[in-house]
């Protein structure tokens, strides 16, 4: 830090500070990164559920043990439900509250990026024999719950920070979509040459 502030002493632009907007948003991904895996790591030590390469019809010592499935007496517990790898990369899906509220679509494709990496993190773990892919769901919508709720708490602070989309003029607007009045040409009455013209003529006289 010391080096970062001499580094902006030095070139004379000082570092800017954060607004309202951009601290909400570091507080909700230091809490994602934080809050997330520590809940899939906590269920999983109290998980009574074993890993695929413990399973006795993958050549393991303990039979398989669904997730409501009552535990045997003298049962060992296992400790491997949900998977702990992948939410490791799982909370990176938070990336997508830098491009909240004003760009959706690009926090979309954030949110999609960040929930791959820990998909990709599980599937290595299935890969080894430790995980089956209902493991790495789980942790993709543990952690998906996690940021609904973080989102949920920071939405005041997100949208009364956001930049406010420009008014329109009613006016300008009206006179942009109403069609330009085209001048209607007369023809002059009389000639050149002071006579009347032909559209005086044709038009009749009155007597009194």
């Amino acid at each position: 830090m010391r080096a970062i502030a001499s580094q902006a002493e030095v070139s004379g632009r000082p570092l800017p500070r954060l607004g309202e907007l951009g601290r909400a948003r570091l507080r909700l991904l230091a809490l994602a990164a934080t809050v997330a895996p520590w809940l899939v790591r906590s269920l999983k030590a109290r998980s009574a559920m074993h890993c695929p390469w413990g399973i006795d019809r993958y050549d393991g010592s303990h039979p398989f043990l669904r997730l409501l499935d009552a535990m045997p007496a003298g049962w060992q517990a296992g400790h491997c439900f949900p998977a702990g790898h992948a939410s490791a990369g799982m909370w990176l899906a938070a990336l997508a509250v830098l491009w909240l509220p004003h760009s959706p679509r690009k926090a979309l494709l954030a949110y999609a990026g960040g929930a791959g990496v820990g998909m990709l993190l599980g599937w290595v773990q299935q890969m080894r024999g430790q995980h089956f892919l209902t493991h790495t769901l789980w942790t993709a919508w543990l952690t998906t719950a996690v940021l609904v709720v973080l989102l949920a708490l920071f939405s005041r602070h997100l949208l009364s920070s956001a930049p406010a989309a420009p008014a329109l003029d009613e006016r300008a607007v009206c006179q942009h979509l109403a069609p330009a009045a085209q001048p209607v040409a007369t023809p002059p009455l009389t000639g050149a040459s002071g006579r009347p013209s032909d559209a005086q003529a044709r038009i009749p006289s009155r007597t009194l």
